[in-house]
């Protein structure tokens, strides 16, 4: 997301399922059921939260996501990620 800035409820679904699939064991890897809970947990739960704390932008009739994040904020976040890649 931080490269466009701009993203859908989908995309963003898939990047963490492909970020996640390595660790999951229950034999749902890629299917199309682990992708919906996965879209269902962010729509109604994560980015509500992010959105009201000001890091995204988020519009459930069009399932866009916007990172709004100040340049603080983002630098803290991208820190996060390149920590989590390199434990991987």
């Amino acid at each position: 997301m931080y490269s466009t800035e701009r993203t859908t409820l989908a995309a963003l679904a898939r990047r963490i399922e492909s970020r996640t699939e390595a660790s999951r064991s229950d034999g749902e890897t890629g299917t199309s059921a682990s992708r919906r809970r996965i879209e269902i947990a962010l729509a109604h739960d994560h980015l509500p939260r992010l959105a009201d704390h000001g890091v995204i932008a988020y519009d459930p009739s069009t399932l866009e996501v916007v990172l709004t994040a100040d340049p603080e904020t983002r630098r803290l976040l991208e820190g996060v990620l390149e920590s989590d890649a390199a434990v991987r």
